[in-house]
């Protein structure tokens, strides 16, 4: 038996293949040469291990069950084989086809089997290689027509980072594109749960410096780096450090870098000579996806820039205020070019100034800016866009609504048409924007047809704002001269200006007058359309004129355009400057000028001096929001209008006077008292008051013309009136009824006042030298008093009455007084 077991020995010793005889329990019971060689093991060796030792431990159990399921009857006729890979002593993996057979029991309790194995790696590994291979190709296949899906290029890039998995594994994956000298990360996969900032790393861009990306700009191949650590040329990157291994392709098409593909491991020597050509040959394939989506892109992108185009156009040609293409445009350039934000600036010619214009029909008033005009003009004087594709750090237009970063991408529009300066639109954009030489010629495009349209704008703004201009003009010279044509019908100043107070506010124009005294020492301030509401004060401009020190330049310089220019001044906000005013006046007046008008802060007015033969005979002050700077020319003629109604009433009253007054006294003649004297009676009867008359005769006067003769006479009249005027009281009445004769009404003055009044003129008289060249000579009187009774009830028994006791009074001898009864 034992030489029949050393020559079976003998003879599998002899075989290429690896032999080995265990039990049911995988003990190694024989391993012929060839195996003994591969493990590289003794025969002692084969007593401390089983066959399971020597196969690699995930196929462990796989062997284990298949012994123990392993079919007697069926392997004895047809050996069962199967294909297990085993590592030799050098640690190399193999691969085996095993023959599995029974060679019979060793006793009852166990038995006998052998295994056969040939070395079949080379026909596996190219199984495998043509297996891959096949796999590849069909992965490819699938994924060409995948990606040839969709033209969009935002589905294509997702299709490519979902597919390359099916052909090189990977932790994590993503597609660059190149942006001028740079590359952006514009789609990536599998970094979520591997870089906590994956904002920040997502927005990177990434210089074409970079040892991977130069290398396959400038070889147009790929590049790996089996281990990250160990190779010098890389450069670590924030939210790379878990990388242990790196697989990148060049996306190139037609011979033209488009952008890279990059596959990240986290394991180190992950990645193989093998992986190169299988992702550059997806690279391939995802290029041309790629670039024909741009190109879709790029087809769709001017698709939507001439219909923007085209769109602005005719909002242009049809638009007819500034806001009706503003907003619009700002609506077509977020559609176009991730607009963020867009603010106008037009200028203004009439203020020589930037005028900030919402874009959005919001207060155009809200907004104060501040910015450099030259950079404006610059902008607009070379008629080109200026574009700031990494941000305008100058930030040289800040607006206080809002604040952005200066880092954004910002573009300045010239507005500018025939060389006439319009204004600018300033842009900022998203921050992903990049805006290319085609964009920017469109948004030049763009610019010209704005121009075009805001300069047609502001040109039919402009004439109908000179249409609205003169019909207002128009309105408000007629609604002037209508009531001027009518306030010269009154000759009398208070009613004078009630009616012009009354005609003004029907036509919403409010108005205060402030009208001088001919000797400029009081102001008659008319204020309402009553007559009696009329204020007299001291005239505060005399005191202000006089005064060497002014607290106020503002109101000084109001001062000298009134009185020394001699032109209207308009406010935007009357009410309170006028309140400023009567607040300065008030301080150099003893009587205080009350609150004469009360408007609101907002309202629009003028005040105008009133001229006659260029001298300022008063202040007209007229408010209403209906009145405009433009109106200074028709205020003007007003006011001249208003001025020469002035003169007339005072001419008017001029003559009146002369009418009813002495001229050499300056008393009242008959025809005075009579109007007066008439309406005093009824007042004092009607209310029950007392009213006592005197009736004054000079002693002896016809002796004083014949001696001195007339014309000294006629000074003794004077001073004498004067002396009476001065011990009498402004509403006395004083008539001077005859040559040498005086009649005085004294409103309430009882019997014992008037005779207290008459004894008083009577001495004073008396006292009086009158002083010819002859000499000094004394002067007297006579006086009859008389009072307002039932019987004496009228004027001409009032005269009558005080006649008569005249007459008794110069009887006596005269130079004394008598009180009649009556």
């Amino acid at each position: 038996m034992m030489q029949e077991t050393s020559r079976i020995h003998e003879i599998l010793n002899q075989q290429q293949d690896l032999i080995l005889r265990f039990d049911q329990d995988l003990n190694i019971l024989y391993m012929n040469q060839s195996g003994c060689n591969f493990f590289n093991l003794t025969a002692d060796d084969l007593n401390s291990i089983t066959v399971v030792d020597l196969i690699e431990s995930k196929y462990r159990s796989k062997f284990s069950d298949y012994i123990r399921n392993f079919n007697l009857s069926q392997a004895s006729v047809y050996p069962e084989l199967i294909l297990l890979p085993i590592h030799n002593h050098a640690g190399q993996k193999q691969y085996f086809e095993w023959s599995v057979t029974f060679i019979g029991e060793i006793d009852k309790h166990q038995r006998e089997y052998q295994v056969a194995g040939r070395n079949i790696t080379a026909q596996h590994m190219a199984k495998l290689a043509e297996k891959e291979n096949l796999e590849i190709a069909e992965s490819l296949k699938v994924i060409a027509a995948a990606l040839n899906s969709t033209l969009e290029i935002d589905a294509v890039l997702g299709k490519v980072l979902q597919t390359i998995g099916r052909v090189v594994p990977h932790n994590a994956a993503n597609i660059m594109l190149i942006e001028k000298n740079h590359a952006r990360m514009v789609k990536m996969i599998g970094y979520e749960k591997l870089i906590p900032d994956l904002a920040t790393f997502q927005a990177t861009r990434f210089s074409l410096d970079l040892y991977n990306l130069k290398q396959m700009a400038d070889t147009h191949n790929p590049v790996y780096v089996p281990d990250l650590d160990l190779d010098s040329n890389w450069v670590p990157i924030k939210g790379n450090e878990w990388m242990g291994s790196y697989l990148g392709a060049p996306l190139i098409f037609k011979e033209k870098l488009v952008g890279f593909l990059n596959l990240d491991s986290s394991r180190k020597n992950f990645y193989t000579e093998k992986h190169i050509s299988w992702l550059q040959a997806f690279a391939d394939q995802a290029a041309i996806a790629i670039q024909n989506a741009q190109f879709f892109e790029e087809a769709k992108r001017r698709t939507l820039h001439f219909a923007g185009l085209n769109e602005a156009m005719r909002i242009s040609t049809h638009a007819s205020k500034i806001s009706e293409i503003l907003d619009p445009l700002k609506r077509i350039f977020s559609e176009l070019f991730n607009l963020v934000e867009m603010h106008a600036y037009l200028w203004d010619e009439d203020k020589q100034a930037y005028r900030f214009q919402a874009t959005d029909s919001s207060d155009n008033t809200h907004n104060e800016l501040s910015f450099d005009p030259q950079t404006a003009d610059t902008i607009i004087a070379h008629s080109e866009i200026k574009y700031f594709p990494e941000g305008n750090n100058e930030n040289w237009i800040q607006p206080e609504t809002f604040t952005p970063p200066k880092d954004l991408p910002q573009a300045i529009l010239p507005l500018v048409v025939d060389n006439r300066k319009l204004g600018v639109i300033h842009i900022w954009f998203d921050q992903t924007a990049d805006l290319s030489s085609s964009e920017l010629e469109l948004m030049q495009q763009f610019a010209l047809q704005l121009s075009l349209a805001v300069g047609k704008i502001q040109l039919l703004t402009r004439e109908m704002e000179r249409s609205t201009e003169i019909a207002h003009k128009n309105k408000i010279l007629e609604t002037f001269t209508r009531i001027a044509t009518v306030v010269e019908l009154n000759l009398e100043m208070p009613n004078l200006f009630a009616n012009i107070i009354t005609a003004l506010s029907k036509n919403d124009i409010g108005c205060v007058a402030a009208i001088f005294q001919e000797d400029w020492r009081s102001i008659n301030i008319f204020r309402s359309s009553k007559p009696e509401e009329t204020i007299q004060v001291g005239n505060p401009f005399l005191r202000f004129s006089q005064s060497k020190k002014h607290e106020s330049l503002n109101f000084f310089n109001v001062y000298q355009k009134l009185f020394g220019i001699k032109e209207p001044i308009y406010f935007e906000r009357i009410g309170q400057f006028i309140e400023e005013i009567r607040c300065k006046l008030n301080k150099y007046n003893e009587e205080q000028i009350p609150l004469i008008v009360n408007t609101p802060d907002s309202t629009h007015g003028f005040i105008v001096p009133m001229l006659i033969k260029d001298q300022v005979i008063g202040i007209l002050v007229l408010w209403s929001n209906l009145l405009q700077a433009s109106d200074q020319s028709s205020i003007t003629i007003f006011a001249s209008q208003i001025a020469n109604a002035i003169e007339k009433s005072r001419l008017y009253l001029q003559i009146a006077q002369l009418a009813l007054t002495d001229p050499l006294t300056g008393f009242y003649n008959r025809r005075g008292l009579e109007e007066l004297g008439s309406h005093e009676i009824e007042r004092s009867i009607r209310f029950a008051n007392h009213l006592s008359a005197l009736m004054i005769d000079i002693d002896c006067f016809k002796v004083i013309n014949d001696r001195y003769g007339h014309p000294f006479g006629d000074k003794v009249l004077e001073k004498m009136a004067l002396i009476i005027r001065s011990n009498l009281r402004h509403v006395d009445i004083i008539c001077r009824y005859g040559g040498d004769e005086f009649f005085i009404l004294l409103p309430e003055a009882n019997p014992v006042s008037a005779l207290s009044i008459a004894e008083r003129l009577s001495k004073a008289i008396a006292e009086q030298d009158f002083a010819p060249k002859a000499g000094p000579i004394n002067a007297t009187i006579s006086i009859g008093i008389c009072q307002l009774s039932k019987n004496v009830n009228t004027l001409s028994k009032l005269i009558e009455c005080t006649d008569d006791a005249l007459y008794q009074a110069k009887s006596a001898g005269r130079n004394r007084v008598y009180q009649q009864e009556s």
